[in-house]
């Protein structure tokens, strides 16, 4: 009777051992699986991603493409160039205005297609007013597109570059290569102005040197 209990006991023992391997086998391919499908979900979303990112590739071109310009897709063209517009101002709701660094600019689109790109600085009461406006009239006259105005009694001076523009898409793409006209124009316009400034420093000095350009014309034309 006791050896029929112990083989019983054994053959227990023997199916509980059995039956503790398979659920850990069980529960081992249950986490595998959970695995493989969460791989397989998250190639998934990265392939259904990937085709949506496409879709909206072509889908913003073919949009853009039929933008009109006006003062909204203006705003657009500047985000997409990487600045923020300004909350728009009720009295010049065709002006954009958005900040390079520190430095404010706006957008003037008032007269569509012809816009143009302005910045504006403060100027001191060193400067003198004669050559300043002849350097912004030689920078404009070279430039073309770039201008240069000085405002007010010399107390300001104002950068623009003046273009035609058309289409949404051409401003998007050209927005930047404008900017650096502007760019151009300031640092074209004070290296005249140096050029000028120095220049009549020496015609001054030549002047109280006796060595003056002048003089010696009229002393020619006189011995002539």
């Amino acid at each position: 009777m006791l050896a029929i209990i112990f083989v019983l006991a054994l053959v227990c023992a023997l199916l509980a051992y059995l039956l503790i391997g398979k659920d850990k086998k069980n529960s081992k391919l249950l986490v595998e699986n959970s695995a493989l499908n969460s791989r397989l979900e998250t190639l998934k979303e990265i392939s259904d991603i990937a085709v949506a990112d496409s879709k909206n590739v072509v889908l913003e071109d073919s949009d853009a493409r039929q933008k009109p310009l006006d003062i909204a897709s203006v705003r657009t063209a500047l985000r997409f160039n990487g600045f923020t517009p300004e909350i728009p101002d009720t009295n010049e709701p065709n002006v954009v205005l958005f900040k390079e660094g520190n430095t404010q600019l706006r957008f003037n689109a008032q007269n569509l297609p012809f816009v143009s790109l302005e910045v504006g600085f403060g100027l001191d009461n060193t400067k003198d007013e004669a050559l300043l406006r002849q350097a912004a009239s030689e920078v404009t006259s070279h430039m073309y597109i770039g201008k240069v105005e000085i405002v007010d009694n010399a107390e300001a001076i104002i950068f623009s570059a003046e273009f035609l523009c058309d289409s949404y898409v051409y401003l998007r793409d050209n927005f930047k290569q404008y900017l650096g006209i502007l760019h151009s124009a300031n640092d074209r316009f004070f290296e005249v102005y140096n050029i000028l400034t120095e220049k009549q420093k020496e015609e001054r000095e030549a002047v109280f040197s006796g060595r003056s350009f002048v003089q010696s014309s009229q002393q020619n034309k006189v011995q002539s």
